[in-house]
């Protein structure tokens, strides 16, 4: 009620004097002195209301303050049309004469078109305290094209240092993709670094399962188009590819962006359950760009290789039951048909395994049992064709004979499967005899030669020379898997 009153005491002023002005004309049929008063009168009633209220909206924005001022600067009071209604409504009543009658026609339409701009600019605040801010900021945002002038930083820090509803955060995120989308064909890598560097800052404010439904296939298609650029510009044949207006960390924070979101979709939800969905959607995207858009082998494992290189670390810090896409399973048919994504989450899987081996075992240790089924089974726990426990150790044995470690000091230091009883709770109906054969086939696949029936023989015949005073638990496991092996896989 209060600005409708100002209003309203606004147009009553301005109406009074202009009513005075036509008085003085028609009841005198001159002009006198008291004119050029009234009319600078007007303007500075306007004046009186117009300039509080722009300092208090400015000084009252709170959430999008940084925004909010470059909207209202540059949207809603336009400096140009500012400046023109001071210069119309207080310079041309100076320029009144008495004897010009003609000219002081002038002199008055000018003063009341430049009072007019000043409404109109005071309309335009009151609408800003009206109507939906978000419909400026967001038409605002897309005007901003340059971030060598500091101003798209700032906007877009200020968005994005703020807890946003969900419906505002998809619009602010539609926007963005758009902006870095924009820059990149344009290639104004400067101004897409920023403004990803602003995104990754403050990502862990971000509503993840928008940014990944709506923006990680962008970013994963940024990300690709910069590798091809990078690739491209690095063959001495090809010297029309300019990489020196690129930022050397753009393509770092494209990698990192991915890397957070990957970590976020991991992440409790806060009421004690994790979110597979969030770590599904991550995973989906991935895979139907692999499917439809990007088809260059060599990009999708190295791409793979930088989400799961460090992936199964982050994991083991909070382990639970989530998946993978079928075509990124370890399985034996994805090996055999050359397929790249399982051959790179395999590499990934093994440096892990061989670092979670040789390090300290830590109590309670159940990210094996999640790990496993994830990475190895078609489905998850209760129908697994393998035998989990089994083959980690086919696993452990594979990883320290491809190390070259002596058999004597793989009984000392042996990594069986950490009994967390976790595995033992589901019921799986294929017998056990079945699940450690289709286990050993699998780990005959993954270690290849290391595993020829005639070299693991051969590791026996070492085994048995052992005095019995030497052999412990760790030698009846290794003896058992190494029979296991040769029991079950198929011999060449």
């Amino acid at each position: 009620m209060g600005d409708k009153l100002k209003m309203f005491l606004i147009l009553k002023t301005m109406f009074l004097h202009i009513a005075k002005i036509i008085e003085n004309f028609f009841m005198s049929y001159k002009f006198n002195s008291q004119t050029p008063v009234l009319l600078q009168g007007t303007a500075l009633g306007l004046l009186t209301v117009f300039i509080p209220l722009s300092i208090f909206i400015l000084e009252s924005e709170r959430e999008f303050k940084d925004l909010d001022k470059f909207v209202i600067l540059g949207k809603i009071i336009n400096p140009g049309i500012f400046v023109g209604g001071i210069i119309l409504s207080f310079v041309s009543p100076l320029l009144w004469h008495e004897e010009m009658v003609l000219f002081n026609y002038i002199v008055i339409i000018s003063s009341l078109v430049g009072d007019s701009l000043l409404l109109y600019l005071l309309k335009r605040l009151y609408s800003w305290i009206k109507r939906d801010k978000f419909e400026y900021r967001y038409s605002y945002l897309k005007t901003l094209n340059n971030a060598k002038d500091g101003i798209l930083e700032t906007c877009w820090r200020s968005v994005w240092k703020n807890d946003l509803e969900e419906i505002y955060e998809r619009k602010f995120i539609e926007i963005f993709v758009e902006k870095i989308e924009h820059f990149i064909a344009g290639k104004q890598y400067d101004s897409a670094y920023y403004i990803i560097k602003i995104f990754s800052d403050e990502i862990e404010k971000r509503n993840i399962f928008v940014v990944i439904t709506l923006g990680l296939k962008s970013f994963i298609k940024i990300h690709y188009g910069i590798w091809q650029l990078i690739r491209q510009g690095k063959r001495k044949s090809n010297k029309k590819i300019d990489l020196s207006n690129i930022p050397p960390q753009l393509y770092p924070y494209l990698i990192e962006v991915l890397k957070k979101l990957r970590d976020l979709s991991l992440k409790d939800k806060g009421d004690g359950l994790y979110s597979g969905d969030w770590w599904n959607s991550y995973c989906t995207e991935f895979e139907t760009l692999f499917k439809e858009d990007i088809k260059d082998e060599e990009y999708t494992s190295e791409l793979l290789d930088l989400i799961f290189k460090d992936f199964f670390e982050k994991f083991e810090e909070n382990p639970h039951d989530i998946d993978i896409p079928k075509e990124w399973k370890v399985t034996i048919n994805n090996l055999k048909n050359s397929n790249i994504k399982a051959r790179t989450i395999w590499e990934c899987f093994k440096k892990w395994a061989w670092n979670k081996i040789n390090r300290p075992r830590l109590n309670n240790d159940f990210s094996l049992d999640y790990c496993l089924p994830m990475i190895f089974c078609e489905g998850q726990h209760t129908s697994c064709k393998l035998d989990l426990m089994a083959l980690w150790e086919f696993i452990s044995i594979g990883l320290y004979l491809e190390k070259r470690v002596p058999l004597r000091d793989i009984i000392k230091s042996l990594w069986p499967y950490p009994t967390s009883g976790f595995t033992d709770i589901f019921y799986n109906p294929i017998p056990e005899e079945e699940r450690i054969k289709k286990s050993a086939q699998l780990a005959s696949e993954l270690f290849g030669n290391i595993f020829q029936t005639s070299k693991l023989e051969e590791h026996l015949k070492q085994l048995e020379k052992i005095p019995p005073e030497d052999r412990n638990k760790n030698y009846t496991i290794v003896v058992t898997t190494i029979k296991n092996l040769l029991k079950f896989i198929e011999k060449t």
